[in-house]
């Protein structure tokens, strides 16, 4: 009786001489499932015309070696000044103005309260609300 792995007639049942990985993945049991035996030969796995397509969209062509990735380049500037509500649950349904300070992860908070986020913002950039925030950024920095 021949064996039917070796041939790769699938359609004989596991007691028949056929392992039950090649019975339930086929002959080619052994290959992993991204290669085929075509592929083995011609030297390509058989994503080839994905990542053509992925390197073509990305402006490389077929064959050619992709570049490395470059990381992103951060931001050099502090953030501006900007109105929030508050959390203080004290002062629940005002706005607060929080003001980044270089080294230091949150924002230095203002001590005062708006009624609403457009009075926050105008605070801001008025006179007063420049010197406070300079006043801020000087003692932050220092």
């Amino acid at each position: 009786m021949r064996d039917a792995a070796a041939d790769g007639d699938v359609s004989r049942g596991a007691g028949q001489g056929v392992s039950a990985f090649s019975f339930f993945l086929g002959p080619r049991a052994s290959c992993p499932p991204f290669f085929s035996v075509d592929a083995e030969k011609s030297g390509q796995d058989a994503r080839g015309p994905r990542k053509f397509a992925l390197e073509a969209a990305n402006g490389y062509a077929p064959g050619q070696q992709a570049k490395e990735p470059t990381p992103m380049k951060k931001k050099k500037g502090l953030n501006p000044p900007f109105a929030q509500l508050t959390k203080d649950a004290r002062f629940e349904g005002t706005f607060e103005v929080l003001v980044p300070v270089p080294d230091r992860v949150r924002p230095h908070r203002v001590a005062m309260q708006f009624e609403s986020q457009a009075a926050a913002e105008s605070w801001i950039h008025s006179p007063d609300g420049e010197d406070a925030i300079a006043v801020i950024l000087r003692e932050g920095v220092a």
